[in-house]
């Protein structure tokens, strides 16, 4: 699998910010179309990756339980929007810093902002 250059996950970053309806529609009619499959592969990732699903799962309690809060701006780049909880130890289930989703992206394929 080749890694995809920054510039080109930032040229469509930028489209989706700036066709947020549009991007939404397609995602709904792509999962309606593939609901399925998608609901398989997912399946099989957590059946490969127990530990990363236990700790996606213990944040989101720890979330609606109130022990951790979500902030509002991601810790690299401080963008609002929705953040994702991002681990670099998975032994440490709630040691995890909140990241917009392409400085996630950029966090797991090594490349700093």
């Amino acid at each position: 699998m080749a890694v995809t250059p920054i510039l080109e996950i930032e040229r469509t970053r930028k489209w989706r910010a700036d066709n947020q309806e549009r991007c939404d529609f397609l995602n709904a009619r792509r999962y309606k179309r593939n609901r399925e499959e998608i609901i398989r592969k997912n399946g099989e990732w957590d059946k490969q990756n127990p530990l990363a699903r236990y700790v996606r799962n213990a944040v989101c309690l720890a979330l609606k339980s109130g022990k951790i809060e979500k902030p509002t701006t991601c810790s690299l780049c401080d963008k609002d929007g929705d953040l994702q909880a991002h681990h670099k130890d998975y032994q440490l289930p709630l040691d995890v810093i909140w990241l917009c989703r392409s400085c996630h992206k950029r966090e797991h394929i090594g490349v700093t902002p």
